[in-house]
């Protein structure tokens, strides 16, 4: 209740009643795939030109490559938010795991690891740690985006492309 007035404050909220769409149409499931696919080609020019800005890479089978597949996945289909954060979440942890693997020490890793993030690259570039010549540069920048989950402040608020290319450069040039 609004003390002022003693009328009910409202609270904006959102019911997702997708889920139960095929309890509810008349043709259920085939409604709901209908629905589906329609949303699908309704997105089909825009994954085919965010397919397109990606270029060719080779990545090793293993470590954070669910992760990289993935990012790329959500990118593609435009969901520009979960692909930023995701590689933000990949590069986070491909710092944890150079300072857990690369840096002697317990104490010291503990001082890298309580670092923040930027911080963290700057330490690891520093000593050394990073193997390939452009690895914290691209830390940086995937990190330049991440803030805001795709958001660059002071640009209008517009999406900013989530950039799977550069987590994808940065995997092969760690080589994991």
């Amino acid at each position: 209740m609004n003390d002022e007035n003693n009328a009910p404050v409202g609270i904006p909220v959102f019911i997702d009643s997708l889920p139960t769409m095929s309890k509810q149409l008349p043709r259920g499931k085939n409604d709901v795939k209908q629905y589906l696919l329609d949303r699908f080609n309704r997105k089909m020019p825009l994954m085919i030109k965010n397919y397109e800005t990606l270029g060719p890479v080779l990545l090793p089978a293993e470590g954070f490559l669910k992760y990289l597949l993935e990012a790329r996945d959500l990118f593609v289909e435009g969901f520009d938010y979960g692909a930023v954060a995701l590689c933000g979440m990949v590069a986070d942890s491909i710092c944890v795991v150079i300072t857990e693997q690369r840096v002697s020490g317990e104490d010291e890793k503990k001082r890298i690891l309580d670092l923040g993030y930027q911080k963290r690259i700057k330490k690891l570039n520093k000593l050394g740690k990073f193997k390939g010549p452009r690895t914290a540069e691209l830390l940086r920048e995937i990190g330049e985006i991440r803030p805001e989950f795709g958001l660059v402040p002071g640009n209008g608020g517009k999406v900013v492309p989530s950039r799977p290319a550069d987590i994808e450069q940065l995997a092969k040039e760690l080589g994991i």
